[in-house]
């Protein structure tokens, strides 16, 4: 006696099953993401001029100033390189699930990371925390929303 059972649509419910476990719209989702915290983290305040009361009110600083202006290293007025924005980089690691935004400028912690000097503080550079506190949220509801559609669309 032979028993036979047929399932009908075993096919499609792996191949359903095979998306839904890619996730790849999600992984897509979060890639974005990691640009779009860099869009952000590359946007430099707007220029405003203000004299540094430290120049005038601490004689090392003083000091420092004007052996960095006799060597070159500074230039008065400063002029942007744009270095900064451009050393920001974006990298995806763990198959996509994770991505990775960050700097490799020798200055970049002072200027925008939890070093921040009070200069850049005063003249309103966005620190990497700050991005994420300002922009975490919509970034999290964007990947939620991501999630959700995903298991929607395989349903």
């Amino acid at each position: 006696m032979t028993l036979s059972i047929e399932v009908k649509g075993v096919e499609e419910l792996i191949a359903k099953f095979t998306r839904l476990e890619q996730f790849n719209r999600v992984r897509s989702r979060i890639s974005q993401e990691g640009v779009f915290l860099q869009r952000k983290l590359r946007q430099y305040p707007k220029k405003v001029y203000s004299p540094n009361p430290l120049i005038k009110s601490d004689p090392r600083v003083r000091r420092g100033f004007f052996y960095h202006l006799k060597n070159k290293d500074i230039s008065v007025p400063y002029r942007r390189t744009r270095a900064l924005a451009q050393h920001w980089a974006v990298a995806s690691s763990l198959g996509g699930w994770s991505v990775t935004v960050g700097n490799n400028m020798p200055y970049a912690e002072l200027v925008q990371g939890a070093e921040q000097a009070k200069r850049h503080q005063w003249s309103g550079w966005l620190t990497d925390k700050g991005a994420i506190n300002i922009y975490g949220p919509e970034i999290r509801q964007r990947i939620i929303a991501a999630v959700e559609k995903e298991v929607k669309d395989v349903g």
